[in-house]
């Protein structure tokens, strides 16, 4: 017998996809703050970014990984082992880097060491500050090893928006059914075709129960960063692939924006 999501009101939960000529796309920054800029649906609106870092403790190891917004887990409705979640000022660009391990990460390469909230890990070359460890049911994206904050004010993330690829999910306010939801987003799928159409027009928004694995895409990973108009021929060309950029350095830029 499969077991429900560990997650409060898992049936009030929905991701939202993009779609474009029957193809997914994938969310831009710009997308996302419009939908929490409009929405009156859905909230809170929650973005993650897959990413990988390289655990530096002892003996090297590559870790899949996610970036997230700092509502990630309370819109989840789920509370760590040991140790806390994000608080917005976590996210800011200005703030000390911090990060979240999964169950089995925590197990299997610090023994499960209740001592080790509070203290760095090195993650590719950056000390991160530990500051809590996850259930071992959770798993969200899968396979998820660790997760930091996607370190972002408004101004940076519209600034990168359009290179940043995001899996965006959401949570139907109390007393909203999905039909209405499902009605409000093609109505904002409709104005963001009107004011950004060089990235939405003829595509479409939908809500699907929340996904805990982005679709499998084709990646393409270039080693210098491309002008904007380049990248957007490129993504032209390839619609529905994520093109990843010097991503490393896109989060830094982010991160220290504002110092």
């Amino acid at each position: 017998m499969l077991k429900p999501p560990p997650y409060k009101e898992h049936h009030r939960l929905v991701s939202i996809i993009k779609v474009a000529r029957a193809k997914e796309e994938l969310i831009s920054g710009t997308d996302f703050l419009e939908f929490r800029k409009q929405s009156k649906t859905l909230g809170p609106i929650v973005a993650y970014k897959l990413h990988s870092f390289t655990l530096n403790n002892k003996t090297p190891e590559r870790i899949d990984s996610a970036l997230v917004s700092s509502d990630f887990f309370s819109s989840l409705g789920i509370q760590p082992t040991i140790g806390r979640t994000f608080l917005p000022e976590d996210q800011l660009p200005e703030c000390d880097r911090v990060v979240i391990l999964s169950y089995s990460l925590w197990q299997r390469r610090f023994s499960g060491d209740p001592h080790l909230i509070g203290r760095p890990i090195t993650l590719d070359q950056e000390n991160y500050i530990v500051i809590g460890v996850m259930p071992p049911e959770f798993q969200l994206p899968k396979e998820c090893g660790l997760w930091a904050p996607l370190a972002w004010d408004n101004e940076s993330l519209r600034s990168l928006g359009e290179f940043l690829n995001l899996e965006v999910f959401a949570r139907l306010k109390p007393d909203i059914t999905l039909g209405q939801a499902k009605t409000e987003i093609r109505d904002i799928a409709r104005t963001l075709a009107k004011d950004y159409p060089e990235t939405n027009t003829g595509c479409d928004l939908r809500l699907t129960p929340l996904r805990e694995s982005p679709p499998t895409l084709l990646v393409i990973e270039l080693k210098t960063r491309l002008p904007p108009e380049k990248l957007r021929e490129l993504k032209k060309q390839f619609p529905g692939v994520r093109i990843d950029i010097n991503e490393p350095q896109a989060q830094k830029q982010i991160r220290t924006r504002q110092k």
